[in-house]
């Protein structure tokens, strides 16, 4: 028997063409809202390969989406979610996950964390 899937880390190199003009006019920043979006597609992933993975459906949608601390991202950036299956219970899923942004000299930044339900 295989053990179930409980975290993963996704990737995404997000260009200029995905921003908007800062305040000051100049530059490209990555709207909050993808941000949301790129998490989301983090915990669906997870969700269904977990559940795939204990031998259930993997047809289960995003109830529940909670982001806090998002913080502005200059484009171009790479983020990376890390998000892990904090609970489940029958079909029911609680992940939790934190979106990164890669910094200079190898660092990583963080954008956001997150909870979603499915």
């Amino acid at each position: 028997a295989s053990e179930a899937v409980r975290g993963i880390l996704s990737c995404w190199r997000a260009s200029e063409q995905l921003g908007a003009r800062g305040p000051d006019g100049r530059g490209r920043w990555l709207a909050g809202g993808l941000v949301a979006a790129l998490i989301d597609d983090a915990f669906g992933a997870l969700a269904n390969t977990h559940m795939r993975s204990i031998g259930r459906s993997g047809n289960i949608v995003t109830a529940f989406l909670e982001l806090e601390g998002v913080r502005a991202v200059p484009l171009p950036a790479v983020l990376v979610c890390a998000v892990a299956v904090e609970q489940q219970e029958n079909r029911k899923i609680v992940l939790r996950g934190k979106v990164f942004r890669a910094a200079p000299a190898d660092a990583l930044e963080r954008v956001c964390i997150a909870k979603a339900l499915f």
